[in-house]
């Protein structure tokens, strides 16, 4: 699972390069949101596997 966040990380680095424009306290708020998500699915994930 670490490298489905891992990916998703890096997508999220490609968006941020490709609209620098865009405003950073909405893209850090994107990041901590999408990174939250990817956590907790981990988790579960690891919680049912075992």
């Amino acid at each position: 699972m670490s490298l489905f966040i891992w990916m998703m990380m890096f997508l999220l680095l490609i968006i941020s390069l490709r609209k620098k424009h865009y405003k950073w306290t909405k893209f850090k708020v994107m990041i901590t949101v999408i990174v939250g998500f990817a956590l907790m699915f981990s988790i579960t994930f690891f919680i049912l596997r075992y």
